[in-house]
């Protein structure tokens, strides 16, 4: 997986965005499961050429933290899509991942 970071000025009170786009070259769908100590936010199947995409708020500690569980054909893992603490850069609040045939 592969990802770009940009962050609002203010991270507690701006929303932040998280886009997961299935870039696999074969086409193949994957499928993802994302939560965070607050949320669930269900099992997705995402097509060839699709996203997934979600918003939400920092909490209050800045410590908001949202892990997914990704399943393609080629492997599977369970990452750390957002995490305040290291996604703190950047100025629009967009964090954008790429599912890809490696990783």
């Amino acid at each position: 997986m592969a990802r770009e970071v940009s962050r609002p000025n203010d991270l507690i009170l701006s929303k932040m965005y998280v886009s997961i786009a299935n870039t696999l070259k074969d086409k193949s769908d994957f499928t993802i499961h994302c939560k965070s100590g607050d949320d669930d936010l269900g099992v997705h199947v995402i097509k060839a050429d699709g996203k997934y995409e979600w918003s939400f708020r920092v909490n209050f500690w800045g410590t908001t933290l949202y892990f997914c569980g990704v399943t393609t054909k080629h492997g599977s893992g369970i990452y750390d899509l957002y995490d305040a603490s290291r996604d703190n850069t950047g100025k629009n609040g967009n964090v954008i991942w790429e599912v890809k045939q490696k990783g």
